[in-house]
């Protein structure tokens, strides 16, 4: 982030240079007035703050998850990979006993009841505190979930996975009761080995069944996975298929897609978006003291203007907040982020209460208002415009 001296107070350093000037004449008295503007490049990107916004999910000891780019999907998406399992079945004689088969020719067992061949402790993977904290009243519906079950082994044929804590599908699902999910297993792995960093996909893999966790990601809800594999009543095995193991993988698709649901909803961009969230944005150290100016002073108002690479704000309202003071633009247009400090605002700026001036800035937008984060996000150029309407005076006395 662009440190607060780059962005203003180059700007406020051509009031010294003025007084300067001025200084070397004789009248006791010099009234300052004028607009001074200022323009100049700032090319920072904003890229990762979105990557940051989501976070890593966190999981269980054992749970390893990374998150990576989707890197040929229009707009910023991530694929989260974790591994929820590997290892073998736990067949033994209390649950694979001589009363769960029948012994048939060429070796082979058939199943006479369902019977559990392992039973997977609960895997949880949270998502910090959720999105909810930065988008209010936005939909967030298209965050996709998938199950990838892989053994080398005949044996998949012959299995059922019944997976517990995931949402409720959105309609009829034949394969869904009392919060259970029946999946029945395909041979095949995510291919997450071969994806070094990234992902060139542009949808989510196909995995065993797809679930939708939008919700979850939102509210920060825990994920508590478990899940169960069953060998099937009446299928022929063998029991050499149950030796070599098995690989259980959660993938998760997580597009940056968001649609307002309400005219109310808001953005909360992060504390840090525009300065370091803790400093005065003017770079002073402490409040207008008397008998000590501050630079703030001089300026009677003032506008400021940033110039993205990207149309992502177009439509919304900006609005800033500082302790008592509150800014709200109208609609922005185009790749400009603009706002005026007027002079009531200055007044309040240079009120000792309100020190510092750390604004937090969040963006209003109307109900159908999409806000679909691109790939390449950065400032382009930032503008000041000050009115300044001041007084010298030569006795060491301003007005």
């Amino acid at each position: 982030m662009i440190k607060k001296s780059s962005i203003l107070i180059t700007a406020l350093a051509l009031i010294p240079l003025i007084l300067a000037v001025f200084a070397c004449s004789f009248p006791s008295n010099i009234e300052i007035k004028g607009t001074p503007e200022l323009s100049f490049n700032a090319n920072k990107s904003l890229t990762d703050m979105f990557k940051d916004m989501i976070g890593k999910p966190e999981s269980d000891i054992g749970v390893d998850t990374e998150i990576l780019p989707c890197i040929n999907v229009e707009y910023q998406t991530y694929i989260i990979h974790a591994e929820l399992y590997n290892g073998e079945f736990d067949v033994t004689g209390s649950n694979l006993s001589a009363q769960s088969y029948t012994s048939v020719s060429g070796g082979k067992i058939k199943m006479n009841d369902d019977v559990e061949i392992l039973h997977n402790k609960i895997k949880s993977i949270s998502f910090g505190e959720g999105l909810n904290q930065y988008f209010e009243n936005f939909e967030f519906s298209e965050v996709n979930s998938t199950i990838f079950i892989s053994i080398d082994s005949d044996v998949i044929n012959s299995i059922m996975f019944e997976i517990e804590g995931l949402p409720a599908p959105d309609g009829d699902d034949p394969d869904f009761h009392n919060g259970t999910y029946k999946v029945y297993p395909s041979n095949t792995s995510s291919g997450y080995e071969s994806w070094d960093g990234e992902y060139s996909g542009t949808t989510m893999p196909e995995g065993c069944k797809t679930f939708n966790i939008s919700s979850y990601v939102m509210s920060g809800e825990k994920l508590d996975i478990n899940f169960r594999a069953i060998l099937k009543k009446d299928e022929v095995i063998d029991p050499d298929w149950l030796d070599l193991p098995i690989t259980v993988e959660f993938i998760i698709w997580y597009p940056l897609v968001f649609e307002a649901i309400d005219d109310d909803a808001k953005i909360n961009f992060p504390d840090d978006f525009f300065g370091d969230g803790e400093s005065d944005l003017f770079g002073r150290t402490e409040p207008s003291q008397d008998g000590k100016m501050s630079p703030t002073e001089i300026i009677q108002s003032m506008e400021l203007t940033i110039k993205l690479n990207h149309d992502l704000f177009e439509g919304a309202k900006l609005n800033i907040k500082s302790k008592d003071i509150t800014i709200s633009t109208d609609e922005l247009q185009g790749q400009y982020l603009g706002f005026i400090i007027d002079e009531e605002n200055m007044k309040k700026i240079n009120d000792p209460d309100n020190f510092p001036f750390n604004p937090k800035f969040s963006f209003n937008f109307k109900k159908g208002g999409m806000f679909i984060v691109p790939w390449e996000l950065s400032t382009e150029e930032f503008s000041l415009k000050a009115k300044i309407n001041h007084t010298v005076s030569l006795k060491g006395k301003d007005k």
